[in-house]
């Protein structure tokens, strides 16, 4: 007997994903590049995102072509904790945020989204920024991470916030909240 699908999230039916999706127009787009470790995982929170966000684009795999990822005419930054980064908070306290900004993600384990980096030299050319989160990431309780570490979704929203403010994001907080819930409930 063969599986049932979601035709929306693709995720088999049992574990379905759109009753944690709210629509969220953001302002500034976002890309996520995406390990294809990733892709099929239960507890990725990519997917989350792509079916909630207005402006996103996802592309799954190890290299990318420049012309793809990078957005003409926006400041593209690439989130990520590298040694030329800046953390967040001193960039927006610094930055004119009249600027268009373009926000990329890599999805993956630090080693494969370090990876990622590596095969993509262009991304070493743009302005880094990191994060550091006030509080404990609830996305520990369900998935292995490192100290301080944070899904992407908690990333990007958090990166969002800082330049678009925090209203917009709300709903898409509370709905990650219960796909934490959701996700422990299945692991028991």
């Amino acid at each position: 007997m063969s599986r049932e699908y979601c035709e929306v999230c693709t995720r088999a039916l049992k574990g379905c994903i759109c009753k944690f999706t709210t629509t969220t127009a953001n302002t500034t787009p976002v890309t996520i590049l995406r390990h294809p470790s990733e892709v099929k995982s239960l507890k990725g929170t990519v997917q989350l995102l792509a079916l909630s966000l207005e402006d996103i684009q996802l592309y799954d795999g190890e290299v990318f072509e420049k012309e793809d990822i990078l957005k003409p005419n926006l400041e593209n930054i690439l989130v990520f904790p590298s040694d030329e980064s800046v953390n967040l908070k001193e960039f927006v306290a610094t930055e004119q945020l009249d600027n268009k900004k373009h926000f990329i993600f890599i999805d993956g384990t630090w080693k494969k989204a370090y990876k990622i980096l590596q095969l993509n030299p262009y991304l070493k050319d743009i302005t880094h920024i990191n994060l550091q989160l006030d509080s404990d990431s609830p996305y520990a309780q369900v998935r292995k991470q490192k100290d301080g570490g944070f899904s992407t979704l908690e990333a990007v929203v958090n990166t969002l916030k800082a330049f678009e403010g925090d209203e917009e994001y709300k709903s898409l907080e509370k709905s990650f909240e219960q796909f934490v819930e959701y996700l422990k409930k299945l692991s028991t």
